[in-house]
C-alpha cells in the first residue's frame, strides 16, 4: 500500500450512534471489562465526545483524562479534551491540549486554525495571527496523505462540511482509491445526505470488493434506517472477509434481536466475546 493510498479506518471510528445510545454503548463495553489498552481507549474516547455534543463537559474530560491515560501516544484525545475544555471557557487548558496535539502533529492546519480562535478569545492576538499563519502554509505545503489526514481528523471532529470538500477535492484527482469513497460516505451520512452517502458506499464497494470496512458502513447505514435484512448481509459480507472483527459480530447481534431471532444474536455476541478476550 502506498502513502497516497490510506489505510482503511475500522468502523467503529464511524456512523456512530445518538449521543444517549452512545453512550449506553460504550459504558456498555467499559464496564463488562473485556477491552485492553487502545481499544479500551477508544471505548472512553467515543463516550467522552457523546458527553461533550450534550455539553455534559465533567464526564466528558473526565473520559478522556482516562483515554489518554490507556493510550498516552495517542494526540487525538489531547485534542478532544482540549475541545471540551474550551466548552467549559477553560481557554488556558484548551490550548495546552492543542499544543500538545501540534507538538506530535505539527501540520495539522485545523488544530492551528483552532488555537488561533482561543487565542483571540484571550486577546492575544499576535499569537493567533502567528497560528494562522502556519495553517495558510500548511494547506499550501500538504501532500496527499496529509490530505487525507486531515479530511478523518475533520470527520472525527464532526466538521461534515470540510471532510466533504478534503475527500471531494482528492476523490478528483484519485477516483480510483475506494477509501475516500468509503470516507465521504461516511461524512454524507453524518450530514444526513442518506442518497449520496449510499452512492460512495457503493462506489467504495465496487473499486474495492474485498473492503470490509466499506461493508460495515453500509451495513450501518442501512441498520440506522431499519433496512435490516440488508445490514445483516453486509456485516456477513464484512465478516467473511475479515472474520476478526468483534464489532461486526455486536452489530449483526443487534440487527438479529431487532428482527427477533435471539439465538443467532446471542451466538453473534458470544463471538464477539471470544474476539475480544472474554469466555
Amino acid at each position: 500500500m502506498t502513502q497516497s493510498d490510506p489505510p482503511e479506518r475500522p468502523a467503529e471510528h464511524w456512523i456512530q450512534l445518538s449521543n444517549a445510545r452512545q453512550i449506553e454503548t460504550e459504558t456498555r463495553k467499559i464496564e463488562e471489562g473485556l477491552l485492553r489498552g487502545g481499544e479500551l481507549a477508544l471505548a472512553y474516547s467515543n463516550r467522552g465526545l457523546a458527553y461533550s455534543a450534550r455539553n455534559d463537559i465533567d464526564p466528558a474530560i473526565s473520559d478522556f483524562n482516562e483515554a489518554i491515560r490507556l493510550s498516552p501516544d495517542d494526540p487525538y484525545n489531547h485534542y478532544l479534551r482540549g475541545r471540551a475544555y474550551a466548552k467549559g471557557g477553560e481557554l488556558d487548558l484548551a490550548i495546552a491540549d492543542f499544543s500538545e496535539y501540534l507538538r506530535q502533529r505539527p501540520w495539522t492546519a485545523d488544530v492551528l486554525e483552532e488555537r488561533a480562535a482561543l487565542y483571540e478569545r484571550r486577546g492575544e492576538h499576535h499569537l493567533a495571527a502567528a497560528d494562522r499563519t502556519k495553517a495558510e502554509v500548511q494547506n499550501k505545503e500538504d501532500s496527499e496523505y496529509r490530505i487525507n489526514e486531515r479530511g478523518l481528523f475533520a470527520l472525527q471532529s464532526g466538521n461534515f462540511d470540510r471532510a466533504i470538500e478534503t475527500f471531494t477535492g482528492w476523490i478528483e484527482r484519485r477516483p480510483d482509491v475506494s477509501s475516500l469513497f468509503n470516507n465521504r460516505g461516511v461524512a454524507y451520512a453524518k450530514k444526513g445526505d442518506h442518497n449520496k452517502a449510499l452512492a460512495d458506499f457503493n462506489e467504495a464497494i465496487r473499486l474495492k470488493p474485498d473492503s470490509y470496512s466499506a461493508f460495515c458502513n453500509r451495513g450501518d447505514f442501512y441498520r440506522e434506517r431499519g433496512q435490516l435484512h440488508r445490514a445483516v448481509a453486509d456485516y456477513s459480507e464484512a465478516l467473511c472477509l475479515n472474520p476478526d472483527l468483534p464489532l461486526a459480530f455486536e452489530k449483526r447481534a443487534e440487527a438479529y434481536r431487532v428482527q427477533g431471532d435471539a439465538d443467532r444474536a446471542d451466538a453473534d455476541l458470544a463471538k464477539a466475546r471470544r474476539l475480544r478476550g472474554g469466555e
